[in-house]
């Protein structure tokens, strides 16, 4: 990684030309996102109960996104998650969001035009209807 001694950020290298067998990552992130359940907790090490923390359970991120999860190679074997890659798969969650509501709003755009054309066949029935019904009673206008 990198560290900025400016700012204090430190970043993760991510240079294409350090990375091979690049490929993109399937679809289904937004269901698996959908699938995981944001937990709050004390750590057991927080005797005084006075901060509680947010996250995932890593044995539940691990059934769904293994990618994710580390075991640590510690007696205990402790598990954790690379957080940072939970955003890259969030934000492919919402690329597949916005694809969903993209063909959703074809599809309104379609039915605002089907009921346009329906609404103008209604009109036109009805001119048709009152015109057989004038033919019948013989008062035909020209």
């Amino acid at each position: 990684g990198l560290y900025n001694g400016n700012t204090g950020q430190y970043t993760v290298v991510s240079d294409r030309r350090q990375k091979e067998n690049i490929s993109s990552v399937s679809d289904g992130a937004l269901e698996g996102i959908n699938s995981l359940t944001a937990s709050e907790y004390y750590y057991n090490s927080d005797n005084s109960k006075d901060e509680k923390s947010i996250g995932f359970i890593a044995q539940d991120v691990l059934e769904i996104f293994p990618i994710l999860v580390n075991k640590s190679e510690t007696d205990e074997g402790y598990y954790s998650i690379d957080y940072s890659s939970v955003s890259v798969l969030a934000i492919k969650a919402l690329q597949e969001q916005q694809e969903i509501l993209e063909l959703l709003e074809q599809e309104i755009a379609e039915k605002i035009i089907l009921k346009e054309k329906l609404g103008s066949y209604k009109i036109l029935a009805e001119q048709l209807n009152q015109e057989l019904v004038e033919l019948e009673k013989g008062e035909v206008k020209e």
